[in-house]
């Protein structure tokens, strides 16, 4: 499993972004490098961000990978809140 999971679907998606397979009748093939990335196939078809149009072939659903992507930053925004929020703490602990 990879640190930035993140980066790994973009990586997939990418191509099919730049193929313009956004329906069923535009799917493309996905190559897979390594298992990194299958897992992130299986996670992007789990989760209804990619779709399989016909067997092998794939294409993109926008709405939902923004969607994805809109999560990922709000849950990374808190994470950064309560950095931000510990460091002031201690700041303020540490000052005198």
């Amino acid at each position: 499993m990879s640190i930035f999971p993140e980066s790994t679907r973009l990586r997939v998606v990418q191509p099919l972004l730049a193929r313009h397979a956004l329906s069923p009748d535009d799917a493309e093939p996905v190559k897979i490098a390594n298992a990194e990335e299958r897992e992130a196939l299986d996670y992007l078809i789990a989760h209804g961000i990619v779709g399989e149009g016909a067997p092998g072939r794939y294409y993109v659903h926008v709405a939902a990978l923004d969607a994805d992507i809109a999560a990922t930053r709000r849950r990374r925004a808190w994470i950064w809140l309560g950095i931000a929020v510990a460091i002031a703490l201690a700041a303020i602990l540490f000052y005198r």
